[in-house]
């Protein structure tokens, strides 16, 4: 489950009780998904290819930017990169 800080608190969610192993992204934009005519350069431009941008693939893979094949992101890719 991928959930922005603002929606957690708005939940209620109590943050002092995050499970070990819950992954978090500090200072990331969520860019959205990877698509059919939403490619990852329209998603967040020059950044797409950064070290620090993160591909999420649909199985929960995880690849950088600069490690990516851009002709083999499959859809439903999350896309985080730096603000």
């Amino acid at each position: 489950m991928i959930r922005r800080g603002d929606e957690l608190k708005a939940l209620g969610f109590n943050f002092n009780a995050v499970e070990t192993g819950t992954k978090v992204a500090v200072g990331y934009v969520y860019g959205g998904h990877v698509y059919s005519g939403r490619s990852a350069y329209s998603i967040c431009g020059k950044e797409c290819d950064l070290p620090s941008t993160v591909y999420r693939f649909p199985g929960g893979k995880m690849v950088a930017g600069d490690e990516i094949d851009f002709g083999s992101i499959p859809e439903r890719t999350l896309v985080l990169f730096r603000e």
